[in-house]
């Protein structure tokens, strides 16, 4: 009886023993990975303090209004930055296309040129790609050095769910640890995609990984599901290509 009572004894012992190693192992690989996303995110948006700017839009209602897709947009930055203990504002840009920065936080701007004049003058800064419009009113992403462009799948003649946008970055001031991170769909659906893009861990790691942490800019294509903004897939349309801050200014 005894016997049975001791080898019991020890069966429980071990059986704790072995629960708590695996409790800490958890702990310490939850903590590890916390710290990898922290320090993938803050290399990547530059601070841990983060505004994120949306635009308002003119209605026939005459008053400004935020459209879905970048309210979505918004919405899913900011989750993935206060999910690591980010410190988020939201701030709108006004329709006259005026952007308020703060050099001692990273911004984050959800528009393109069409809206707002601060975001066509830095695109025209950029080597690499900008946005052209045609005599129709439609809008197209330039690759600056071949000349060539590509329109949104959404303006086709056979439209479908999909659309492009452009993710670029650059650094505050030279004293600053801040980036100024921009994305622009050709539509508000394409900006809603970027967000999804540079929300996500692997894709952030890859982009990370590319530029090695410097200004960048690059074209992304995003198909969604159809009536939806929920994005099933997405392909690089043009390729990441690193900026000299020399050569932008």
């Amino acid at each position: 009886m005894s016997n049975q009572l001791s080898t019991t004894t020890d069966f429980f012992i071990l059986l704790i023993f072995v629960v708590n190693i695996i409790a800490i192992t958890y702990w310490i690989w939850h903590l590890y990975f916390r710290f990898y996303k922290i320090n993938l995110l803050k290399r990547f948006f530059g601070s841990s303090s983060v505004i994120v700017h949306i635009p308002l839009r003119d209605s026939e209602r005459n008053f400004p209004i935020i459209a879905a897709e970048d309210f979505e947009a918004a919405t899913k930055i900011a989750t993935t930055l206060r999910s690591i203990g980010g410190n988020v504002e939201l701030r709108m840009i006004g329709v006259d296309g005026s952007i308020s920065i703060d050099e001692d936080k990273s911004s984050v701007v959800i528009c393109g040129p069409k809206s707002s004049k601060n975001v066509a003058e830095l695109l025209a800064m950029d080597p690499h790609y900008g946005f052209a419009e045609d005599s129709k009113g439609f809008w197209s992403v330039l690759d600056k050095t071949s000349n060539s462009k590509l329109g949104s799948p959404l303006d086709s003649e056979n439209p479908t769910q999909s659309d492009l946008a452009y993710i670029g970055k650059r650094r505050m001031a030279k004293k600053s640890e801040g980036n100024f991170i921009f994305i622009a769909g050709i539509h508000a659906l394409g900006s809603l995609g970027a967000a999804n893009f540079i929300s996500n861990e692997k894709n952030l790691r890859d982009l990370v990984t590319r530029t090695k942490g410097r200004s960048f800019s690059g074209v992304v294509r995003f198909d969604f599901m159809k009536n939806s903004m929920k994005m099933i897939d997405h392909e690089i349309a043009m390729p990441v290509r690193q900026i000299d801050v020399k050569s932008s200014n």
